[in-house]
């Protein structure tokens, strides 16, 4: 997962300005800039957006999980932070496109 989330966590360290980003600093208001700093900085679709919060919501997990922070800083849930996937619109191949 790594190699694919690299980016992602590249985008926070550089949001971040910061090498050692503590837990305790990745709280709602930190994520709502973030959301905004992706969304100027760049240009990412709202999509590309939730999918960079799914990493830090990840990485937050696996972290409660090993207690390494306590869960009431989880910066996530339906009173904070929400990660809502926007509407898509799907489009399939035509039958000759397939052919």
């Amino acid at each position: 997962r790594l190699s694919t989330d690299k980016a992602r966590v590249n985008h926070v360290l550089n949001f971040s300005k910061s090498k050692q980003l503590t837990f305790q600093e990745i709280d709602e208001q930190f994520l709502r800039k973030f959301k905004i700093y992706l969304r100027k900085k760049h240009s990412l679709s709202e999509r590309s957006i939730v999918n960079n919060l799914i990493v830090i919501r990840t990485i937050y997990n696996r972290a409660i999980k090993l207690d390494i922070v306590d869960r009431k800083l989880y910066p996530f849930g339906s009173d904070k932070i929400r990660i809502k996937f926007p509407e898509t619109e799907k489009i399939g191949l035509t039958r000759n496109e397939v052919i």
